[in-house]
């Protein structure tokens, strides 16, 4: 088994049955990082018992355990691990993921290693209801809203995109020390808002289907699909003030109002692709069109409730100071050193 210079990060509250399934993928993979640290959010006080005696049988791989003392968010838990990473390369990964490629990892670096100009490599791959698997690209909207392609598993994808997930992530980790880490108040787009951030500094972001991991994503059902839309949209409206001018973002409305249809269009060929999420929204061929309509009115409803006026001007202001005072990724994980505890 090779170590590469590496450190894998991996974020964890209370899933300790699903990190056991990725360690163990890792485990048989032919290459491996030279560290992993697990970062436990404050996790319950039995999954974090259950969690210390999954990493203690993993003996041949080099893992070290930190614990958040209070629940701060998935960002946080990454810009913990990126502050205790010593080597060139980190990787992120979800603890709901599974490696399926022995040789990803060895790929990602060789990648990285040849292509000086490419910041991150990723890929994530996704399974539908018949077990059928599918590398899932990511492209935006003009709103900065996410839409998706998926390739069929067995495609050769490798090319530039505009943003990728960090349910499987490897950059450099000076790269994403100079963006300052992950935004701590993006609940659902900090990967987003970083990808941008790499790219503006003259680096590609890159899927590769050689580099993917299997990820098992959550079943969610009617209302916590449209809290999550409500998020997004928040969350998509910062990313738009943190990444565009004054007069860009006077035309943020309209960008969203052209990018609408193209969502809700995008969002019903991948849930009829996605069967498991056919709870969420009516999108057989053969709902009635008063049933679409009313999908089409909650999704608006979303719209208006997610304050996107407020956010963008929010995260232009980041925008302006961050010129001004560029925040560290010390000076964020700094915030809460004395909430981080070393468990293993």
């Amino acid at each position: 088994m090779k170590t590469l210079a590496v450190t894998l990060v991996i974020p964890h509250r209370n899933r300790s049955n699903e990190i056991q399934r990725c360690l163990c993928s890792l485990q048989r993979a032919r290459a491996v990082p030279r560290e992993v640290i697990v970062v436990d959010d404050c996790s319950r006080i039995e999954e974090q018992r259950l969690l210390y005696d999954i990493i203690s049988e993993f003996k041949n791989l080099n893992i070290q355990m930190f614990r958040h003392n209070e629940h701060l968010g998935t960002s946080n838990a990454k810009n913990s691990g990126i502050l205790k990473t010593k080597t060139p390369y980190i990787w992120f990964l979800d603890s709901d993921t599974e490696m399926i490629n022995p040789d990803a990892l060895e790929v990602g670096c060789q990648i990285l290693d040849k292509n000086p100009d490419i910041g991150v490599v990723a890929a994530e791959i996704v399974e539908d209801s018949n077990r059928q698997r599918y590398v899932r690209e990511a492209y935006l909207l003009r709103s900065l809203w996410s839409a998706f392609i998926h390739h069929p598993l067995g495609d050769d994808i490798r090319k530039e995109v505009a943003f990728v997930a960090t349910c499987n992530f490897l950059t450099r980790t000076d790269l994403i020390k100079e963006i300052g880490g992950f935004h701590s108040k993006l609940e659902n787009g900090e990967d987003k808002l970083a990808c941008l951030q790499i790219r503006a500094l003259g680096y590609k972001i890159f899927l590769d289907s050689r580099f993917g991991v299997l990820h098992y994503r959550s079943l969610i059902d009617k209302s916590q699909f449209w809290m999550r839309t409500r998020i997004t949209f928040r969350d998509c409206a910062f990313i738009y003030g943190a990444t565009n001018g004054f007069w860009k973002l006077a035309t943020f409305h309209i960008d969203c109002m052209l990018s609408l249809w193209k969502l809700y269009k995008n969002n019903m060929e991948m849930f009829q692709l996605f069967i498991q999420h056919q709870e969420a929204l009516d999108v057989s061929q053969n709902s009635h069109w008063v049933m679409r309509l009313g999908e089409i009115v909650r999704l608006m409803v979303q719209y208006v409730l997610a304050n996107k006026t407020y956010m963008a001007v929010k995260g232009y202001c980041f925008r302006l100071t961050s010129k001004m005072n560029s925040q560290t990724i010390q000076d964020r994980a700094r915030q809460h050193s004395k909430r981080l505890t070393h468990e293993l």
